[in-house]
């Protein structure tokens, strides 16, 4: 009673489940189809770990009927890092309405240090006061219409934090 580890059902949450979803986040029902590109960031390849990276995209609708499209940023820092991280995470996502067929729109989303961070369980006082650090090393972005793997056309860009910091440190936790 009231000490639970942070990793407490892994294989079962959906935060460390490493099958295949019956439906990945992002899955649902559109009468008309979209294209991303151009993928670029404020940040070189090389970031602090309090940094904030602002995530552009153009997303074109190439269906016959205007529609909206919901376009969602995640996270997969599970290349470098040196403890149990999930193994895709929803940074940012925002709905863009109503684009018209042929129409293209570019999307800006933001990427705060919480969500390529990760928790110490060894060095947390208690479950609910965790030791929260932006590691040293790769992680991947990827934008899109769904979760990456089970969604065509997704774009991705590897960055590296040069600098490791403890979340508590920076002053644009979220």
């Amino acid at each position: 009673p009231g000490e639970m580890s942070e990793y407490y059902g892994k294989g079962v949450t959906y935060r460390y489940f490493t099958g295949t979803p019956l439906y990945p986040f992002g899955y649902g029902l559109s009468y008309t189809t979209f294209e991303y590109s151009g993928l670029k960031t404020n940040a070189s390849s090389s970031i602090d770990g309090c940094d904030i990276i602002q995530v552009t995209v153009t997303v074109k609708n190439t269906g016959s009927v205007s529609g909206d499209e919901v376009v969602q940023l995640y996270v997969n820092q599970t290349m470098s890092a040196t403890v149990p991280v999930p193994q895709i995470r929803l940074a940012d996502f925002s709905r863009v309405r109503d684009i018209a067929p042929g129409a293209s729109q570019e999307v800006n989303l933001i990427l705060t240090p919480r969500y390529h961070s990760a928790v110490y369980n060894k060095t947390s006082p208690t479950y609910y006061e965790p030791d929260v650090n932006i590691e040293k090393g790769d992680f991947m972005i990827y934008i899109g219409g769904g979760q990456p793997g089970y969604t065509q056309g997704v774009q991705s860009m590897k960055l590296t934090v040069a600098t490791a910091q403890s979340l508590s440190k920076c002053s644009n936790q979220d």
